[in-house]
């Protein structure tokens, strides 16, 4: 609510006053989410791989655009766009390997190209 506010100020030090309580009292809810966004496996995917991907794959991978009248057909259901790209991503740790050991140069062909 005080950030959709127009006469409430300073909103943006309210919300680091909020952070720096919730990061100083370590709560356990805060602990189990930043362990697991610390550990988590990190992707990455070029905005011309994207691009090439939605305008090459998007019937074949969703599957409601595929079926004819699909919310007349299945009533109720919830209209599911999900459009995985899973095996499109190359994890950070390939992509960051790719940049130390070929350079520069390389990432911004690989980028330009939509390899990565």
């Amino acid at each position: 609510m005080i950030s959709k506010s127009k006469r409430i100020s300073g909103k943006r030090t309210l919300e680091e006053i909020m952070v720096q309580k919730i990061i100083s009292e370590q709560s356990r809810a805060y602990i189990e989410s930043y362990d697991r966004i610390r550990s988590a496996q990190w992707y990455i995917l070029s905005a011309r791989k994207a691009f090439h991907l939605l305008h090459s794959m998007l019937i074949e991978r969703v599957y409601a655009l595929r079926v004819r009248n699909f919310a007349q057909q299945f009533r109720g259901a919830e209209l599911d766009m999900h459009f995985s790209l899973k095996k499109d991503l190359v994890t950070l740790n390939d992509f960051l390997h790719t940049l130390k050991s070929e350079g520069q140069t390389k990432i911004a062909s690989l980028l330009e190209r939509g390899t990565f």
